[in-house]
């Protein structure tokens, strides 16, 4: 499972900008929850940035199938799941502007089958 996250669109020294955003220790969390499972799974991805084919920087989290939780169970063990993200900043929360909050911002959307 991937998750992209779109940062801004069009820069122009975008390579720059993606050496310096790679410094800091930026990390996506995810948020499994269905009536299929006992309870809600949460974990961090695996983080990085990139620059896709349109020239837009954006921040990926990735779940690696054999490690992760979730990478374990089929779209079927899941059920129509709810997915909900959220950006942390080392061990901090933070919004979509980079804000600190001392709780999750959850962005919630829906896996269909």
């Amino acid at each position: 499972m991937h998750i992209w996250i779109p940062i801004y669109d069009h820069s122009n020294d975008l390579r720059s900008e993606v050496a310096l955003l790679k410094r800091f220790p930026f990390s996506i969390m995810v948020k499994m929850e269905s009536k299929n499972l006992a309870e809600p799974i949460t974990e961090r991805m695996q983080t990085y940035f990139d620059i896709n084919t349109n020239n837009e920087l954006q921040i990926v989290g990735k779940l690696v199938k054999g490690h992760s939780k979730a990478g374990k169970l089929s779209l079927e063990d899941l059920g129509n799941c709810y997915i909900s993200v959220c950006t942390k900043l080392g061990g901090t929360y933070v919004d979509s502007k980079c804000r600190p909050n001392e709780v999750p911002s959850w962005t919630l959307s829906q896996i269909d089958n």
